[in-house]
Order: structure tokens, then C-alpha cells, then sequence
């Protein structure tokens, strides 16, 4: 249920690295996937002593949370009025269009490539993952948390890895987010995100 929270932390790394530090759109996608992957991976950590309906609204309190914490800090994120990123430079497109492969694409249809690019190369990603022994240990403790410790599976080890590989890909969608509105504040993450997030899973 925080998984508005960690699309949060990604859409500000990338606000924040395009306003503040110069960095090009399409290079603070992987680092908004480093940032909230290491962000989930310790949220991780004392969220392993939860379980069931504990844990749901321990991350539905993050959820909650993140605007407030993001208010809190106006000199970092601009506080309640936000960061706009429309007309910078570092917004592929957003001024001109830009010529990739000999093709000529505007803001919108750069977006269009872009989001499709990343979502193969997270599939990619998740694919291989899960290809591997990896994958096997995470299927064994969704399956069976005991079967699996009693097969050698460090439960603490793959639980908190889960929460980091599901923070990374909300953080990069996170990111997309930011660079599609090309604005962000603490209302463009509210609760209802996160919930509309589980009901697209369970749909």
C-alpha cells in the first residue's frame, strides 16, 4: 500500500536532479530506481517483524506520510508549491522536437517511446530475475514461508529484497511521472494513488 510514497521519491530524485543539478531527464530514471530501491530495502528491514495486516498498514502509513514529509522540507522539494520542470532544458523535447534514429519526435511522442523503452527493459529485468535462483527462492517464500526456510531460503534476505526490487520499479514509475506532467508536488502523490495501484493489481 506505499507504493505512492516510493513513486514519490522517484518523481522528486528526478525533480530534484533536473532543477537543481542540470542532469538530463533520461539519466535520473536509473537513479530514481537506485534511490527508492535503497529506500525500500531498509523500510524492508523493520518491516520484517510484521506480518498480514500489520505490515499492510505500516506501508499505508508511508503512504500517508509522504506529503507531510515532503512539505516539511520546502528548501529541498519546494514544499506545497512543488517543483515545475516544464520548459527546462533538461526536458527532452519539451522545447523543440528531438531527432532520434533519423525520426523527429515531439514532447509527446518522445514520452510514448520512452515509457515503452523502459517498461521492456523492466520486464527484461524482472524476467531474468526470476529466470534464476532468485526467482525460485521468491516463488518458494510466497508459496510457503516454512517449506522454503527449511530448504535454506533466507526469508530476511529475499523479503527485503522484495520490498527494494518493488520500490525500484515504483520509483521509475515514479520518475515517468514527473517527466510526463513535467511538474510535481506533495498532491500529484496522494493516498488514493497507492490504492489505485493495488486495485490495478488485483483487477
Amino acid at each position: 500500500l506505499g507504493h505512492g510514497a516510493f513513486m514519490a521519491i522517484g518523481g522528486y530524485t528526478t525533480a530534484i536532479l533536473m532543477t537543481e543539478h542540470g542532469v538530463k531527464d533520461i539519466w535520473t530514471i536509473p537513479v530514481a530506481a537506485v534511490v527508492t530501491g535503497v529506500v525500500g530495502f531498509l523500510f524492508g528491514i523493520p518491516a520484517l517483524r510484521l506480518s498480514g495486516l500489520y505490515l499492510a498498514l505500516a506501508t499505508f502509513a508511508i503512504a500517508v506520510s509522504m506529503p507531510a514529509v515532503i512539505k516539511r522540507f520546502e528548501g529541498f522539494t519546494g514544499g506545497g508549491g512543488g517543483l515545475n520542470l516544464f520548459g527546462l532544458p533538461e526536458l527532452t523535447a519539451s522545447l523543440e522536437p528531438v531527432t532520434v534514429l533519423g525520426q523527429e519526435l515531439t514532447f509527446n511522442d518522445w514520452l510514448y517511446y520512452l515509457c515503452w523503452t523502459v517498461a521492456l527493459v523492466g520486464y527484461v529485468i524482472a524476467w531474468l530475475m526470476l529466470r534464476g535462483r532468485t526467482g525460485r527462492a521468491l516463488r518458494a517464500v510466497r508459496d510457503s514461508e516454512s517449506a522454503a526456510q527449511s530448504s535454506g531460503v533466507s526469508l530476511r534476505s529475499y523479503k527485503t529484497l522484495a520490498f527494494g526490487v518493488s520500490a525500484a520499479y515504483a520509483g521509475v514509475a515514479g520518475s515517468l511521472f514527473a517527466i510526463a506532467t513535467t511538474f510535481v508536488n506533495p498532491d500529484t502523490f496522494p493516498i488514493a494513488l497507492s490504492i489505485l495501484l493495488l486495485v490495478g493489481v488485483v483487477v
